[in-house]
């Protein structure tokens, strides 16, 4: 996985001939991510930008933005010089989110940014809850939910991401009895 990390950012920032001619990096870059420090998110951009490191032979400090559900950490990242040393580490969900939201905001998916890697089978989803619960299947859980409505807490990751969507999904088929496998 890193490996591709470190190809792609090289086919992206190395064939660059204004990059290429100033010695690319020459400075160090900065790894903006858009969660808190100490999670899997931020540990997981920590190791990236530790491998990034040792590949470019340059100092990688990431510095978190935890603010506006990822919001603004990419504003940022937008708005910075378009020279490679300014990278957004996010889940793709907060930055889908934001540009679906508002097309036109200061940070746009499709407009601001270019993907350098994708770390497919990351983000997993997972419900969880307590082992002596008698809830043992999501089909359980659902009819929880149908039998005493509002009765559930539900807890989920940052706000405006992927995982609050999921969760979303789930209060249609709790109010129309849609069947869940």
């Amino acid at each position: 996985m890193i490996l591709k990390l470190i190809v792609v950012a090289w086919a992206v920032f190395g064939s660059s001939p204004i990059l290429y001619s100033q010695g690319f990096p020459n400075k160090p870059i900065e790894l903006v991510v858009s969660s808190s420090p100490g999670g899997g998110v931020d540990l997981v951009f920590r190791l990236i930008a530790d491998d990034l490191a040792k590949n470019l032979k340059t100092q990688v400090n990431v510095a978190n933005q935890t603010a506006g559900a990822g919001a603004i950490a990419a504003e940022k990242v937008a708005a910075a010089r378009k020279d490679g040393y300014t990278l957004l580490g996010s889940l793709l969900g907060q930055v889908a989110t934001m540009t679906v939201a508002n097309p036109k905001a200061p940070a746009n998916l499709l407009r601001d940014f270019q993907p350098l890697a994708i770390l497919q089978g990351y983000a997993a989803v997972i419900i969880l809850g307590r082992a002596d619960a008698e809830i043992k299947t999501l089909k359980d859980l659902v009819a929880q939910a149908q039998k005493k409505p509002g009765d559930l807490i539900v807890a989920v990751g940052p706000a405006g991401t992927s995982l609050t969507l999921e969760v979303e999904l789930l209060k249609p088929a709790q109010r129309r009895r849609l069947p869940i496998c």
